[in-house]
């Protein structure tokens, strides 16, 4: 069986990279996220890096251009 991992890339210079796995983020969900009090709710992919790390991105930052979502094949037993 092949199972697929998606993984976000920034592309954009200003976007976030993390420390050691700035082409190793894998989304693992999609959530209603309120950054702060003052701002609005916004969906977001929850992103997690192999140290454990999770950060939100905004599902608009991806359509704007600045992240690109690839999938990986993953051969399962």
């Amino acid at each position: 069986m092949i199972a697929y991992k998606t993984k976000l890339i920034p592309i954009h210079q200003c976007t976030y990279k993390h420390r050691y796995y700035e082409n190793d983020g894998e989304i693992t969900g999609v959530f209603n996220v309120k950054p702060k009090e003052d701002l609005d709710y916004r969906i977001c992919y929850e992103i997690k890096y192999p140290d454990g790390f999770i950060d939100y991105v905004p599902v608009t930052d991806v359509q704007n251009g600045n992240y690109k979502i690839i999938g990986i094949n993953e051969k399962t037993s």
